[in-house]
């Protein structure tokens, strides 16, 4: 049984769609052509040297990852950097790599949905994204700026990008952006290639259930046996939590990864506990000041659901894949252990 590579995109664009990624994110196709048949798939949260070896030793010709292997920009594939490397090997094996990081984070049947499910919240409501509404720019090229303007635009992750001349001759843009690049485009067009105008349309709402994180409600428990019901359903032995710790909980928020940034908005919403990764000694500071317990379950952990969510996404879709040609890889033990 096999797929080609452009309906399993395609499959995934349904749920988690890139362009919905935050503009900071290279979510997609890392390398690979859309046209080739896919027999096996290989899913992890990072792409490493050991799952490389693991997708030639399975046979598989397609790596999905949550965290994109191209993240800093890459100026050449010269084999000097481990990137680098990875991706000569990849590519020497016929191996192709499709990252799927924020789409995931955000979407209606992504981690921070299914995290809170694992923890059995009810009344999930999503605290929504900036970034979901998508809008259309028209502006007029100056002759000599096309190409340079066109490279911009699909650089800031720009799409449906086409380009005609108007009744008098004038080269006219059209171009789809979404709403976390839409003042940079238009400040740029206008300030740095010329244009005199750009007009703006908002044409639609990519996902009225796209979110930053989801906030939830759970029959009041204390502080401490929530910390072990989340120990439990993120599979940890151990864990990190924080700030003030001597109230009951019952309303909570969930970011999978490192959800810092959001830890005032879990405030301002009157959350009794915020479950995230990545967190700092002054951020428990913060937390006891105003009364919210932070709980670190680590990024991993927090994300590793992914591995669940695609597979079943992929199954589910009937388009070729089943428990035997789709392998998830557990790198919980390989970055970091507590000893």
């Amino acid at each position: 049984m096999s797929a080609k590579l452009k309906d399993i995109i395609t499959c995934l664009n349904k749920y988690y769609d890139v362009k919905t990624q935050e503009s900071w994110d290279n979510s997609g196709l890392a390398c690979g052509e859309s046209d080739s048949d896919i027999t096996n798939i290989i899913l992890c949260l990072d792409v490493t040297d050991e799952i490389i070896d693991n997708a030639i030793n399975a046979g598989s010709n397609l790596i999905i990852s949550h965290h994109p292997i191209i993240f800093s920009p890459l100026y050449s594939l010269a084999e000097h950097g481990y990137k680098e490397k990875l991706l000569i090997k990849a590519i020497k094996n016929n191996i192709a790599i499709y990252c799927l990081h924020t789409p995931a984070d955000k979407a209606r049947n992504g981690i921070n949905y299914a995290n809170a499910e694992k923890l059995g919240l009810s009344n999930i409501s999503p605290v929504k994204c900036k970034d979901n509404i998508l809008y259309k720019i028209q502006f007029i090229c100056k002759n000599d700026k096309l190409d340079i303007t066109s490279e911009f635009l699909k650089k800031m992750g720009c799409f449906n990008i086409f380009t005609f001349n108007d009744a008098t001759g004038r080269i006219v843009i059209n171009a789809s952006v979404t709403n976390a690049n839409l003042d940079l485009c238009a400040n740029t067009i206008k300030d740095t290639f010329g244009a005199e105008t750009v007009d703006i349309y908002e044409t639609f709402n990519l996902g009225a259930d796209l979110c930053n994180f989801v906030i939830g409600e759970i029959e009041e428990i204390s502080a401490y046996d929530f910390i072990k019901k989340v120990k439990i359903a993120f599979g940890l032995k151990h864990i990190f939590a924080g700030g003030y710790m001597e109230h009951s909980i019952k309303k909570v928020a969930v970011c999978g990864g490192a959800g810092k940034s959001f830890i005032n908005d879990a405030i301002s919403y009157g959350c009794d506990s915020y479950v995230t990764g990545d967190l700092s000694h002054h951020d428990y500071q913060m937390a006891y000041e105003n009364k919210i317990m932070l709980i670190d379950a680590t990024h991993y952990a927090s994300e590793k659901v992914f591995l669940e969510i695609i597979k079943n996404t992929l199954i589910d879709e009937k388009i070729g894949f089943n428990d035997d040609n789709i392998k998830c890889v557990d790198q919980q033990e390989y970055f970091s252990k507590i000893i």
